[in-house]
């Protein structure tokens, strides 16, 4: 019998601690005030969801120059520097704009790009003058004082001094 009272006494403590645990998680989950909120059933469900007034993501708008390769005068020997570049832009009518006046947008590139040093493009810092120089320049009016381009950044996809 005394094995008996003792299974019995240990289900009772199994079942007590099954029948708190239940309890205090019904409690949690209740809309009572002292419950903690983050187990707790939200209040409202018809309220806006935080994630809706996220705006939506602009999908980033690219164009891509044909390679260049230009002379690189330097005071004791030449170098060549080939490089490829695309224009991050800032609207759409912009990528019309380079389709329709790309010679002349060509034409100031290259300008710029052969006025380089070769010893400032081997440096991280003349790479990134090179970008915000080319990034003005091609900002600026074109031959159609109507049609300019608004051009984000200036990427270069290959970069080579020779």
């Amino acid at each position: 019998m005394p094995k008996l009272v003792s299974r019995l006494l240990k289900f009772g403590a199994f079942g007590l601690l099954a029948i708190g645990i239940s309890a205090a998680t019904a409690y949690l989950v209740s809309d009572n005030p002292w419950a903690s909120p983050r187990l707790s059933a939200p209040a409202d469900s018809n309220a806006p969801d935080e994630a809706t007034d996220v705006p939506p993501v602009v999908k980033p708008l690219f164009a891509s120059l044909e390679p260049f390769t230009v002379t690189l005068y330097g005071e004791t020997r030449n170098r060549m520097l080939h490089a490829r570049i695309s224009l991050r832009l800032a609207d759409p009518g912009s990528k019309e704009t380079i389709q329709d006046y790309m010679p002349e947008i060509r034409d100031r590139a290259i300008s710029i790009l052969s006025r380089q040093d070769p010893d400032d493009l081997r440096l991280a810092k003349g790479h990134r003058a090179l970008a915000e120089e080319l990034r003005q320049a091609l900002s600026e009016p074109l031959s159609d004082p109507n049609r300019s381009l608004d051009i984000a950044e200036v990427l270069f996809t290959a970069f080579v001094v020779q």
